[in-house]
């Protein structure tokens, strides 16, 4: 067994702050993706919504 091994910090509130910051990562990359989706669905509704199209 090696001599300098570093131990796991199971203290709650050190579980916690990485549960709060792996929260943060999630919402941030779901607001990211829909805001991308939205984007996407107003281009489309423009291209299509010119006069060649109708």
């Amino acid at each position: 067994m090696a001599q300098n091994m570093v131990r796991d910090d199971d203290r709650l509130s050190r579980l916690w702050s990485l549960c709060h910051e792996h929260h943060n990562v999630k919402t941030q990359v779901e607001s990211t993706r829909g805001k991308r989706r939205a984007a996407e669905r107003r281009r489309d509704e423009a291209f299509y919504n010119h006069p060649a199209f109708k």
